[in-house]
């Protein structure tokens, strides 16, 4: 839960007249949120949420690059 409210910020400006509509954009971080912690907690590390993190975040970085 804290993953997605971290990251609701990512949809600037945040428009206060669209609140309801913002369970829609964080759901996917709210899943992400989910799998990092139990891949944290399974593997007693947090690198692997890390690097998963990292990898999403550059996928579109990289693919932009090649084009």
């Amino acid at each position: 839960m804290s993953f997605s409210l971290i990251h609701i910020g990512n949809f600037s400006p945040v428009n206060w007249y669209f609140i309801y509509l913002y369970p829609i954009y964080v759901f996917p971080q709210f899943i992400s949120g989910v799998i990092f912690s139990y891949l944290a907690i399974r593997y007693n590390s947090i690198m692997l949420p890390f690097i998963l993190h990292v990898i999403i975040n550059t996928t579109p970085d990289i693919i932009r690059l090649l084009n």
